[in-house]
């Protein structure tokens, strides 16, 4: 019986071997000359040729809210510690920090940028080329879902978009993150043994890309920028 179970082993290694081997030599450079300029896909196609890792439920000794909470404080100062660590190299360095040390430029009107108010297809564009499995944010509402009421909650998010360009104002809502720990090497029972991924309400990620795409599209034209933007 152990025998058997050896063979089956190593045949079923044999066989995941070639199988990467197969999708690293023939898939990624095929979806790589389909769309070179398409992330998402080259990383799919990527993790399609990378082994699985056996995952495994983390479980701590505490109750649920002391390692939340605790976990919570750790993030939360990782900012200001790095700031209390920065602000001695000013001694270091030999330089004086202060509000004057910045001379703000000025421009004519015809090259200073500003946000413009955008249509309806470029935001169903950006829609459309989200990956469906994006993890939601703290509104727990998924883009699959999103996309599959698209029609009728389009002009919304259309108004929620451009006001947010014509007021300068970003939706407080959009701004509350839920915050996934995930672990590095150590124990992961450690606050510091983690990194933080926030993960922000879908439609945030609408207007940002509007915005990355807007600005992108300036650096262009000013001849501050050499490649098109990623996000489309």
């Amino acid at each position: 019986m152990d025998h058997l179970e050896n063979v089956l082993k190593a045949l079923h290694k044999l066989l995941s071997e070639n199988l990467y081997k197969s999708l690293s030599e023939n898939l990624l450079p095929t979806i790589y000359k389909k769309n070179p300029n398409n992330t998402n896909s080259i990383w799919k196609a990527i993790r399609l040729c990378l082994p699985n890792k056996s995952a495994s439920l983390r479980t701590f000794s505490r109750d649920e809210k002391t390692v939340a909470d605790e976990f919570n404080k750790f993030f939360v100062s990782v900012g200001q510690n790095t700031v209390n660590k920065v602000k001695p190299l000013d001694n270091v360095c030999n330089f004086e920090l202060n509000e004057n040390w910045f001379t703000l430029r000025q421009y004519p009107l015809s090259e200073q940028f500003s946000f413009r108010v955008t249509d309806g297809k470029h935001i169903e564009d950006i829609m459309t080329s989200m990956p469906s499995n994006k993890a939601p944010g703290n509104d727990k509402i998924p883009i699959r879902v999103i996309k599959d009421c698209l029609a009728p909650i389009l002009p919304a998010i259309i108004s929620f978009v451009n006001t947010s360009f014509v007021t300068s104002t970003f939706p407080s809502v959009w701004k509350v993150a839920e915050v996934t720990p995930i672990p590095k090497d150590g124990d992961h029972k450690q606050a510091n043994n983690n990194r933080p991924i926030s993960l922000l309400p879908v439609p945030s990620n609408f207007c940002e890309r509007v915005a990355h795409n807007q600005f992108t599209l300036y650096l262009l034209s000013k001849g501050k920028a050499n490649k098109e933007p990623e996000w489309k």
